[in-house]
């Protein structure tokens, strides 16, 4: 699951040691829960790093596109994303004269379980809309 994934990128020597302060953590969701087969979900635990770094092996290196973007606050458990998504596919985009883009949402973590109380944690939901 996503624990998993980012467990494997947080304990890695070379990853940890280019965190700064400027250092996203970004996921990013490639199947809808609602559909996808439980343990199917694909997902990847990402950070942002400096021109030049060279990942491990079993790492690559991907860039998220730039564009036009559909930007929502969530503040408070992880577990609630779902819920948000589901108000921007269901209510927000059918309204709003805006296509989805055909790329992945992907979430940006503005702190982190663990080091913040569950109703503090701030996380950016981008989803990618058409030009």
């Amino acid at each position: 699951g996503c624990g998993v994934a980012w467990e494997k990128l947080c304990s890695s020597p070379r990853n940890s040691a280019a965190i700064g302060p400027k250092t996203l953590f970004i996921g990013i969701s490639y199947d809808d829960p609602d559909i996808a087969e439980p343990g199917k979900i694909r997902y990847d635990a990402c950070m942002t790093v400096t021109e030049g770094f060279e990942p491990e092996a079993c790492f690559e290196k991907q860039t998220i596109k730039g564009g036009k973007y559909a930007v929502l606050r969530h503040t408070g458990p992880h577990d609630g994303l779902l819920a948000c998504y589901r108000w921007f596919y269901g209510e927000w985009l059918p309204g709003s004269g805006c296509e989805p883009a055909s790329a992945p949402a992907f979430e940006i973590y503005r702190n982190f379980p663990g080091e913040t109380p569950p109703e503090k944690l701030i996380t950016d939901i981008c989803i990618p809309l058409e030009e």
